[in-house]
C-alpha cells in the first residue's frame, strides 16, 4: 500500500515566508530571472528545502531592495529605511514626552500610542477594506480629543477677562458649541468606520439579511443619543439660569 511521502518541515521557515512573499505574484523562472539564479534554487527555497549562504542572502536582499535582517526574521522592518524612520518617529516621540509629562503621564500616553498602533495592524493587515475606514476615524477622534481637552484651557485663558456673568454665559456657550461640533464629527466619521466593519463581518460569516437587526440596532441607538442629548440640554439650560440667575443677586 503506497502511503503519500510528507513534505519535510521548511529548514528555515522565517526566511521561506520572506522569500515567497518576495516573490509574490511571479512564477519560478520571473523570481529566479529577477534574481539571476537558477529556477531549481528558486524552487528550493520556496519550497523551504534550502536555505542559501550569506553571499545568496545578499544578492536576494540587494536585488529585491530590503534588509538582509528583515530576509531573515531578525527584524520586523523590510528596509533600513523603514527602520530609519520608525525609529525617528519614536524618537521624536519620547523627546516630545519627556518634555511635556512626567513618567506616570508618559506611561498613559504609551497605552494610548500603542492602543492605536495595535488597532491599525489588525485594520491593515487582517481585512485591508477597513483601514481606510479605521485611519479617518482615528484622525477624526485625535482631533476631537484635542479640541475638547482644549476646553479647559478656553476656560482658563478666558477667566482672566471675565467681567461679568454675561461674559461667563457667552464663554460657556463657545465651549458647548466646541463640544457639541466635535460629538457630531467623531459620531459620523465613526458612523461610516462601524458600518464598514459591521458589513464586512456580516460577509465574512455569511450571515444572510441583517438589514431587520441593524434597523433595530439604530432606532436603539438614534433614542439613546436622543435621551442623552435632552439631558445635556437640560443641564446646559439649569447652567445658565444659574450663572444668570446669580448675576442679579
Amino acid at each position: 500500500m503506497n502511503r503519500a511521502k510528507k513534505a519535510a518541515p521548511a529548514r528555515f521557515p522565517e526566511f521561506q515566508a520572506a522569500f515567497v512573499e518576495l516573490m509574490g505574484d511571479m512564477t519560478i523562472k520571473e523570481f529566479a530571472d529577477k534574481l539571476g539564479m537558477s529556477r531549481a534554487t528558486v524552487g528550493f527555497y520556496t519550497a523551504g528545502q534550502r536555505i542559501p549562504d550569506a553571499l545568496g542572502v545578499k544578492t536576494i536582499a540587494e536585488k529585491c531592495g530590503v534588509s538582509a535582517d528583515w530576509l531573515l526574521g531578525l527584524s520586523d522592518f523590510h528596509t533600513k529605511e523603514e527602520y530609519k524612520n520608525s525609529s525617528d518617529l519614536s524618537s521624536s516621540l519620547l523627546s516630545l514626552m519627556a518634555a511635556e509629562f512626567d513618567s506616570y503621564d508618559r506611561k498613559r500616553v504609551e497605552r494610548c500610542i500603542l492602543g492605536i498602533i495595535d488597532g491599525f495592524k489588525y485594520a491593515l493587515y487582517q481585512y485591508t477594506v477597513g483601514y481606510t475606514h479605521y485611519e479617518n476615524a482615528a484622525i477624526m477622534l485625535s482631533r476631537v480629543l484635542s479640541s475638547t481637552a482644549s476646553c479647559i484651557k478656553v476656560a482658563v485663558d478666558g477667566s482672566e477677562y471675565i467681567d461679568s456673568h454675561d461674559d461667563a454665559n457667552n464663554l460657556f456657550r463657545e465651549i458647548n458649541g466646541i463640544l457639541e461640533a466635535a460629538s457630531v464629527s467623531a459620531y459620523k466619521e465613526l458612523g461610516v468606520y462601524f458600518q464598514s466593519i459591521r458589513d464586512l463581518s456580516m460577509d465574512i460569516l455569511k450571515a444572510g439579511d441583517y438589514r431587520e437587526r441593524s434597523f433595530m440596532f439604530a432606532v436603539c441607538a438614534d433614542n439613546l443619543l436622543k435621551i442623552n442629548e435632552e439631558k445635556h440640554q437640560a443641564h446646559l439650560d439649569e447652567e445658565i439660569d444659574r450663572l444668570a440667575g446669580s448675576g442679579h443677586e
